[in-house]
């Protein structure tokens, strides 16, 4: 497509980024305020509302307590007919003792102004479909999108979209159709304490494990615990579990300019051969920086290296299991 109603679709973008740029003071203040008065999942209360507000303003109606949660919100610009629905997606929510270090003012901007430019342009163009914004709530581990999918916030939807912001001073302007999503789950294991002299007495979690990931520090102290926890593994193998398997060695705290953190890597690799993960979990302060936030390093960074290396390791466990 060419052309619609006679005008080219390069000068329908024009009019849409016109819009925008029309827009852009208010968007401003938007992000400025969302910033000033962060707000972490499920309280956004002060957000959400000024984003409502926002949209409201530019002459659209908006469903405040969405999906029943009440810092959600939905708006709809409707087109000529039935055709394809996109939504963009907001979210506004701060990290705790943080604010808003991951630009969520920006995300929550970005989609407002969005919506707003194609909406308003969307009815003069004349064509069928449906433009929405959706605003999702708890993206800092509240699985607020996870709720919001469960109780059919998202039905209907053909393209969701969501911008995020980055960092070190250049454009990186690129889609990227990759997604990641995270959950947190509680399991509970009663079994009978021994102790160490005597494992087989005692039944631990390893009794109800299918197998065992094995971390070994990049240190040669590690080294000497190995032989033990293998000793264990087997007691309980022969006693308790004959099913439990050995999934791998795991090296963590790895600095690869470290002669010694190298040779234990080779060591380690020469003694368990294939069950050594090719992934390593580099020394990075992330991964000491989140368990004080009280939040997985996937969720207090998602682009730092000990996240990546995470993922990296889930990765390649889920292709060892195929």
């Amino acid at each position: 497509m060419t052309e619609i109603k006679g005008i080219s679709v390069d000068e329908w973008k024009k009019k849409i980024c016109e819009e925008a740029e029309r827009l852009r003071p208010q968007l401003i203040q938007l992000s400025h305020s969302i910033h000033d008065e962060p707000e972490i999942g499920f309280q956004e209360f002060k957000s959400s509302a000024k984003i409502c507000d926002f949209l409201e303003k530019q002459g659209f109606e908006t469903e405040r307590g969405y999906c029943d949660l009440p810092t959600s919100f939905k708006a709809v610009k409707k087109g000529t007919g039935k055709g394809p629905v996109v939504a963009f997606l907001a979210e506004y929510d701060a990290l705790r003792g943080v604010g808003h270090g991951c630009g969520h003012n920006v995300i929550a901007t970005c989609a407002s102004g969005a919506f707003a430019s194609l909406a308003k342009i969307f009815v003069e163009m004349g064509i069928a479909g449906e433009v929405r914004i959706i605003g999702t709530p708890a993206e800092e581990g509240g699985a607020g999108k996870a709720i919001m999918l469960e109780r059919g916030g998202f039905d209907g939807v053909d393209f969701a979209l969501m911008i995020h912001p980055t960092c070190g001073g250049e454009s990186r302007n690129y889609i990227n159709r990759n997604g990641r999503a995270s959950g947190s789950l509680t399991i509970s294991f009663t079994g009978q304490s021994a102790h160490s002299s005597a494992p087989a007495t005692g039944i631990n979690a390893l009794t109800a494990a299918d197998s065992v990931i094995i971390p070994v520090q990049a240190e040669y102290f590690a080294l000497e615990g190995i032989s033990k926890l293998l000793n264990t593994i087997k007691i309980i193998k022969s006693k308790l579990n004959p099913a439990l398997e050995i999934e791998g060695f795991l090296l963590t705290m790895y600095d690869s300019r470290l002669r010694q953190a190298n040779q234990i890597y080779d060591e380690v690799k020469r003694h368990f051969q294939e069950l050594v993960f090719n992934t390593v979990i580099q020394r990075n302060v992330k991964l000491s920086e989140a368990p004080s936030y009280g939040v997985p390093t996937i969720l207090y960074d998602a682009d730092s290296t000990g996240a990546k290396n995470h993922l990296a390791l889930a990765k390649e466990i889920i292709n060892r299991n195929k």
